[in-house]
């Protein structure tokens, strides 16, 4: 039945071609219709296995179960998904948790934990120089977990928590990998999210994380990955969630220009670097930030509205990066979560500084949970 449901999947793919949208009447207005039970049956045909053009997204199936559960969400669409599916997708999770011993100095042994990609390196219980958490698949894995309502009672807490301080770097930067990987501001929101989600700060040095967060942004009022690097959209975003997480957005000193380096990405949809074109993912990255820091009313919604749709598959489902190429899942789940920043009716509400939907976060381990500097976390609401 899976095998049948991904060729049907693949043989729409081939067939969708540059289709003319759907329409209907709003206010007066024709404007294109979103295909809501075909993004649906999108993600969840995705949970079911990918087709054999997604076969290098092995190393980050947590990372692409993320995008299909939480646009699920976004979707208003968790129920599709079955309480047995639930659990198994919780199970699959857990079986990616793995944890390496090492011993100090003094003979102490200690545990750093984190979750891997997927089973590509062999069983959870392996133990090489390799076979280490990943920053990114450890947050994916987190914020999965927390959207199906699971409590983190089988989550190494402690082990996340040692392994964070071992990923970070005297600058305040973190790695991605303990064994050396890029450093940059994408990690850096990674480890800020999970010390979040677990409600443990003292796996990282905050000041000197804050002070990282600080030293990115370029002459132009963005954010780039790393000082001195062009500014751009996802670490403009990485930025803002991570000050608003450490409770620190307010003593931004570059605030202002970074306000209207964000509002400028705005070129009928939203462009990621200064003369770039329209990207349906920035509608997130850039459209998030926004949010963050409250100016999600300066959002050109109708023709953010415009673009994202002009890259909906009308046969298929799901969204792509720009008009007239097949959708792929970081795009469609962008894109879904752009259209609820913009209200679009029947999504549900998303707080961006966490990348999950307002009721879910409710619901969550960590909806009653504090930023570093002690304060309580309040998410933004985007009323339906």
């Amino acid at each position: 039945k899976c095998h049948q449901s991904l060729s049907w999947f693949v043989r729409m793919a081939e067939q969708d071609g540059l289709k003319s949208a759907e329409t209907c009447t709003h206010g007066g207005k024709i404007r294109a219709k979103l295909q809501l039970e075909l993004h649906l049956n999108y993600f969840n045909t995705l949970l079911n296995g990918m087709p054999h053009p997604f076969k290098t997204l092995q190393t980050n199936r947590l990372m692409v179960l993320y995008f299909c559960v939480n646009a699920l969400d976004v979707l208003n669409g968790l129920h599709k998904i079955s309480e047995k599916r639930k659990q198994e997708i919780i199970d699959f999770i857990y079986s990616n948790q793995v944890t390496k011993r090492t011993k100090t100095d003094d003979g102490e042994v200690v545990e750093y934990s984190g979750f891997i990609g997927g089973g590509f390196t062999g069983p959870a219980e392996l133990e090489t120089k390799y076979h280490e958490g990943h920053i990114t698949m450890t947050y994916s894995a987190l914020l999965t977990l927390a959207i199906l309502g699971d409590d983190f009672s089988r989550v190494n807490k402690g082990g996340i928590i040692a392994n964070l301080g071992r990923l970070q770097n005297d600058d305040g930067s973190f790695q991605a990998v303990g064994f050396g990987s890029e450093t940059d501001a994408r990690f850096l929101f990674c480890a800020v999210a999970i010390s979040f989600m677990l409600q443990d700060w003292s796996g990282i040095n905050v000041d000197s994380s804050l002070q990282f967060a600080l030293a990115v942004q370029s002459h132009d009022g963005g954010i780039g990955l790393l000082p001195g690097q062009e500014s751009h959209g996802g670490p403009s975003y990485c930025i803002c969630a991570t000050l608003a997480l450490l409770g620190r957005l307010e003593d931004y000193p570059g605030r202002n220009y970074l306000e209207r380096f964000l509002v400028s990405r705005q070129i009928g949809g939203f462009n990621g670097r200064i003369n770039k074109k329209p990207d349906t993912c920035y509608t997130f990255w850039v459209g998030g930030a926004l949010q963050i820091l409250g100016m999600e009313d300066y959002i050109d919604s109708d023709t953010t509205r415009e673009f994202v749709l002009s890259c909906q598959s009308n046969k298929l489902g799901g969204f792509s990066k720009v008009p007239g190429v097949y959708p792929d899942p970081l795009h469609s789940h962008f894109s879904v979560c752009g259209l609820s920043l913009i209200r679009e009716p029947g999504l549900l509400p998303i707080e961006s500084s966490i990348g999950m939907t307002v009721k879910s976060f409710q619901s969550s381990p960590f909806a009653k949970g504090k930023c570093a500097n002690g304060a309580p976390f309040v998410p933004r609401t985007c009323p339906l």
